[in-house]
C-alpha cells in the first residue's frame, strides 16, 4: 500500500477511536444523523489529521448552508477531547523544560547579606572570648548575646531585621548615659592637678568603661548597616543640594479615574482618591544589607529605573549604601548631573506619598483604602525613587540640552512627584546615578527600519492560510473563515499599533501570538450554526489552525532555537554578555515594542504581556549560561540569557518540556504554592535576541 494510503487510513482509525472512546464516556455532544468527526489535539503543536477530519468537517459545513446537491441539515460538533490544548479558556499544566533552581536565583547581594550576618555572629564570639567580658555588666552581656543572635535566625530574615532593630534601640539606651557618666569623669580628670593622682584616677576610668567601648564598637557595625555611608557632613559647602518637602508629591486636587477596556469603553465606575502620606520617620534607612530582591516595581511605569536598580544592588550592594545617607526624618541620595557629571544630593523627607481612595467597582466597594505609589517592599527603595523623581525634575530644567529635549517630548505639562518617572529610559538613569557611561547595542527586536520594512502585511498571512493545503480546508473559502477574518481585521484595527504603516504587519512569531493571546474568544462572531455545534471549540480551532498555518507557510520567524545551532551574530553578542557579566558590569534591556503591540495590556502599567514577556518594558541582565535541554527525543545544548522582571513575580517566561513553546508561569503550582520566580528567568538566546530591542552595557 502506497505511503499515503496508509498515513490517510492511520489518521481515519486514530479519529474513529477516539470519537468510540468519547461515546462510551458518554462525553460526546449528541449529534443526529452525523457522520461529523472529532477536531483536537493532545498538544497545540501536534499535526493536525487534515485528509479524514477537514473533508468531514466541510462537508457537515456545506450541507449545513445547503452547499452542493445535499440539502439535508447538519449537526456540526466540534468537541475536543479532554486532554485538548486549545490557545483559549483552558486551563493548561506545563512543566518547564528548563528553571533556575533555588540556588540560582540568590544574587549576589543576597550573598553579601548573609556575610553581613555572619560576621556580627564572629564579632559576638570574639567579645565572648575576651579575658574583659566577664566583668561587664549583665545588660552589655545581654547584648553581645543578642548581637550572636542575629546571625543564627536565618530560617526567618524578618526576625533578623527586627532583631537589628530593637538592639540598636537597646544599645542607645544603654549608652546615652555610660557616655555621659564618661564625659563627667573625663572633665573631672582633666581639672586635676597633681600628676600622680591624675595617673591613677586615669587608670580607674580606663577600666570603668570598657562597656562603653564596646557597645560603641557594636553601634558602629549596626549603624554602618541601617544607616548608609554616605559622607554627607564631611561634603564641601558648595556642593548641589536640592530639598523638597513633601507637598511636592501630593495631589493638588482630587482625581476621577475610569477604566476602560480593549475597545475603549468605560466598564467601571469613577473612583475618588485623594492624597495621603505614609510616615516612616522611625524606621532605618535599611533594614538590612541592600539586596537585589528588595528592588520591586509598583505603581509608578518607571520599569527603566527599578531593572536597573535591581541589577547595580545584586552585582555591587555597597554602591547602593554608598550613595544614601540615613538623618533620621530625611534621606539624602546623591546622583550625578548629565550636564557635567558633578554630584547633585537630593534630600527628602523619610515619607512615601499615597493616594487614598474611595467609591465602587463592579467587583468590591473601597472604603477608605490606601495604595502607595511607587516602589513595594522596602524602604530605602521607596526613597532612592522619591529623590530620583526630584532629581528629575531638576534635570529637566537644568541638565543637558539632551535629556532636556527628551523630557521635554516625553512629559507633557508641569507633572509633580511621581508622575514624572512614568516614562524613561535606561541609558539616562544609569548615567546619571552610576557617573558612568553605557554601550548601546540594538538588537533584532525593536523598531529597527530594516527589519519593519520586512514586516509581513496581515493580507498575506490570511492568503497563507487559505493556501495551507490543496484540499478544501477546514476555514478555507467558506463563510465561516470570513466572517472571522473579518472579525480579526477588525479588532487589529481597534485595538493594536503598528507604527504607522499603511497596513498591519508582524515581523516574527512573538508578533502573531500577542495578537492572538489579546483576542477574547467570547467576542468573536456568533454563527448560530445550531445545537449540536460548540462554537467557542470551533473559534479556539480556528485561531489554533490559523497560528500553525502560519508557522508553516514560513512567512513568520519561529525565533526559537530548538537546534542549538547559532548564527555568528548571535554568538558574538552571547560571548559580549558573557565577558560583561564575568567584569561584574551592569547590563539593561529593553522590549521596546513589536511591530504590533496592544494598546491596552495586562502588564503593572498596562503594557502587553505575550507569555510571560511584556511590551515596552524595562528589564535588568544577569549574565548568560548553557544548559542540556531535551527536546522532544533530543539533547540539545542551548543558550540562555538571565533575565529579571522588576515586577518581581511569576510573570516570567518559561518553555513547556514537551513542546519547548513559550508560557507564562502560573502564580500557584498544581500542590497550591507559589511560584516564587522573584522576576528571574532564562531565556532562549535566540528568543532574546529577536523580541529584546536593545542592549545596554557598562564600559
Amino acid at each position: 500500500m502506497p505511503d499515503y494510503l496508509q498515513k490517510k487510513k492511520t489518521e481515519q482509525k486514530t479519529i474513529q477511536t477516539t470519537v468510540q472512546a468519547q461515546k462510551s464516556s458518554k462525553k460526546l455532544m449528541p449529534v443526529q444523523n452525523s457522520k461529523t468527526k472529532v477536531i483536537g489535539r493532545s498538544e497545540l503543536n501536534a499535526p493536525i489529521p487534515r485528509a479524514a477530519v477537514e473533508k468531514s468537517v466541510t462537508n457537515s459545513i456545506k450541507s449545513f448552508f445547503h452547499i452542493g446537491k445535499s440539502k439535508k441539515k447538519q449537526m456540526l460538533n466540534v468537541s475536543a477531547p479532554d486532554d485538548q490544548n486549545a490557545v483559549q479558556d483552558v486551563k493548561v499544566r506545563h512543566e518547564a523544560a528548563v528553571d533556575l533552581t533555588e540556588a540560582e536565583r540568590i544574587s549576589k547581594s543576597d550573598i553579601e547579606k548573609e556575610s553581613v550576618w555572619n560576621s556580627y555572629k564572629e564579632l559576638a564570639e570574639n567579645i565572648i572570648s575576651s579575658d574583659e567580658y566577664n566583668g561587664y555588666p549583665e545588660k552589655v552581656q545581654n547584648i553581645v548575646n543578642k548581637l550572636k543572635d542575629i546571625s543564627v535566625a536565618h530560617q526567618n530574615e524578618e526576625v533578623r531585621y527586627s532583631l537589628e532593630m530593637e538592639l540598636g534601640e537597646e544599645i542607645k539606651t544603654e549608652l546615652a548615659p555610660r557616655k555621659a557618666e564618661m564625659d563627667r569623669d573625663l572633665a573631672t580628670l582633666e581639672g586635676i592637678a597633681d600628676e600622680a593622682q591624675k595617673e591613677a584616677f586615669s587608670k580607674e576610668i580606663e577600666g570603668k568603661y570598657k562597656d562603653v567601648e564596646v557597645m560603641t564598637m557594636i553601634s558602629t557595625v549596626l549603624f554602618s548597616n541601617l544607616r548608609g555611608n554616605l559622607d554627607v557632613e564631611g561634603l564641601d559647602k558648595k556642593a548641589k543640594f536640592l530639598n523638597c518637602e513633601d507637598d511636592w508629591f501630593l495631589e493638588s486636587k482630587q482625581l476621577k479615574k475610569e477604566k476602560h477596556d480593549l475597545q475603549n469603553n468605560v466598564y467601571d465606575t469613577k473612583v475618588v482618591y485623594f492624597p495621603k502620606t505614609n510616615d516612616y520617620s522611625d524606621q532605618p534607612l535599611f533594614s538590612s544589607e541592600p539586596a537585589m530582591e528588595d528592588v520591586a516595581q509598583g505603581n509608578v511605569g518607571d520599569c527603566f529605573l527599578i531593572s536597573s536598580l535591581a541589577v547595580i544592588t545584586g552585582k555591587n550592594p555597597d554602591f547602593i549604601k554608598n550613595c544614601m545617607k540615613d538623618e533620621g526624618k530625611t534621606v539624602v541620595v546623591r546622583f550625578f548631573s548629565g550636564k557635567d557629571g558633578k554630584p547633585v544630593y537630593v534630600r527628602v523627607n523619610k515619607t512615601v506619598p499615597a493616594r487614598g481612595y474611595r467609591g465602587r467597582d463592579n467587583k468590591s466597594l473601597y472604603k477608605n483604602s490606601e495604595k502607595e505609589i511607587g516602589a513595594k517592599n522596602v524602604l530605602w527603595v521607596k526613597m532612592f525613587e522619591k529623590a530620583y523623581a526630584v532629581f528629575v525634575s531638576h534635570e529637566r530644567k537644568h541638565g543637558s540640552d539632551e535629556f532636556k529635549r527628551y523630557m521635554k517630548n516625553t512629559i507633557t505639562g508641569s507633572p509633580n512627584g511621581m508622575k514624572i518617572l512614568d516614562a524613561g529610559q535606561q541609558s539616562y538613569f544609569l548615567e546619571m546615578f552610576t557617573g558612568k557611561k553605557y554601550d548601546q547595542e540594538f538588537l533584532m527586536g525593536g523598531p529597527n527600519v530594516l527589519i519593519y520594512q520586512k514586516a509581513t502585511k496581515i493580507s498575506e498571512l490570511f492568503k497563507a492560510v487559505r493556501k495551507s493545503n490543496k484540499t478544501d480546508g477546514i476555514f478555507k473559502n467558506n463563510v465561516i473563515f470570513n466572517k472571522y477574518e473579518k472579525y480579526l481585521k477588525s479588532f487589529m484595527k481597534k485595538n493594536f499599533d503598528s507604527f504607522n504603516r499603511d497596513e498591519f504587519g508582524f515581523v516574527n512569531m512573538v508578533d502573531l501570538d500577542m495578537f492572538i493571546s489579546n483576542i477574547d474568544i467570547n467576542d468573536m462572531p456568533q454563527l448560530n450554526l445550531g445545537d449540536g455545534v460548540d462554537e467557542l471549540e470551533l473559534r479556539k480551532q480556528y485561531l489554533d489552525y490559523f497560528r500553525k498555518s502560519v508557522l508553516e507557510s514560513g512567512l513568520l520567524r519561529n525565533t526559537i532555537n530548538t537546534t542549538g545551532e547559532y548564527s555568528d551574530n548571535e554568538k558574538n553578542l552571547y560571548d559580549k554578555i558573557d565577558r560583561a557579566a564575568r567584569a561584574n558590569k551592569i547590563m539593561t534591556a529593553n522590549v521596546l515594542g513589536h511591530a504590533l503591540h496592544a494598546k491596552k495590556g495586562a502588564g503593572a502599567n498596562g503594557e502587553a504581556v505575550v507569555f510571560g514577556v511584556a511590551s515596552s518594558h524595562g528589564y535588568g541582565v544577569l549574565g548568560v549560561v548553557e544548559k542540556e535541554v531535551t527536546i522532544g527525543k533530543n539533547k540539545v545544548m542551548q543558550r540562555f540569557v538571565r533575565v529579571v522582571n522588576p515586577w518581581k513575580n511569576h510573570k516570567v517566561r518559561l518553555y513547556d518540556k514537551d513542546t519547548f513553546l513559550p508560557y507564562m508561569a502560573d502564580e500557584k503550582k498544581e500542590d497550591g504554592s507559589v511560584y516564587d520566580a522573584r522576576g528571574e528567568f532564562l531565556m532562549e538566546f535566540r528568543d532574546f535576541y529577536y523580541t529584546f530591542g536593545n542592549l545596554l552595557t557598562e564600559k
